[in-house]
């Protein structure tokens, strides 16, 4: 809509919006990978970072610059994936197999009726207060996700006995 508003034709908003697709699942095996090898708390916050740099860029990109506008929705796809990919993995060991697959089902529930909530309230914000105040909006939302994250940290590092370092995952 921001793009097309501006005067980018068809091809160039396809081009956008498959820029931030291929971010959310082509990289999705590096989220897992990465997850594993250096443990899903830190690969969440690289994902929060990288949906903060998106919002940012995305804020601050002229409405017809293709280029920017992709780069800016492909690394919000990708901030995307490594919150989700890692977040999935954390919750599939933290829970015992016989619930893990209701559990999951559950939160994939919740996350895709939340994504509808918000594809559907992110048109009327940009259509009521523009595109630049809904990315600084998704960027300070940011926030929540990221102080939970922090606070989940401090309290992983004060349970842990002295002399031991705390697992990565």
């Amino acid at each position: 809509m921001h793009a097309s508003a501006a005067g980018a034709d068809l091809a160039a908003v396809g081009f956008i919006m498959s820029a931030h697709v291929v971010g959310m699942y082509a990289l999705t095996p590096l989220a897992g990978w990465l997850a594993d090898r250096v443990g899903s708390p830190r690969v969440i916050a690289v994902g929060l970072a990288l949906l903060v740099l998106a919002s940012l860029a995305g804020a601050l990109a002229p409405a017809r610059d293709v280029a920017l506008l992709s780069a800016a929705l492909f690394v919000l796809g990708l901030g995307w994936s490594f919150g989700f990919v890692s977040a999935s993995g954390l919750l599939a060991r933290g829970v015992a197999s016989a619930e893990r697959a209701r559990l999951q089902g559950a939160v994939d529930s919740a996350v895709y009726g939340s994504a509808t909530i918000g594809s559907i309230s992110s048109g009327v914000l940009i259509a009521t207060v523009g595109y630049t105040a809904l990315c600084l909006l998704g960027a300070a939302l940011i926030v929540v996700p990221a102080l939970v994250l922090v606070r989940l940290g401090a309290a992983a590092s004060a349970v842990q006995p002295a002399g031991r370092a705390a697992h990565p995952a």
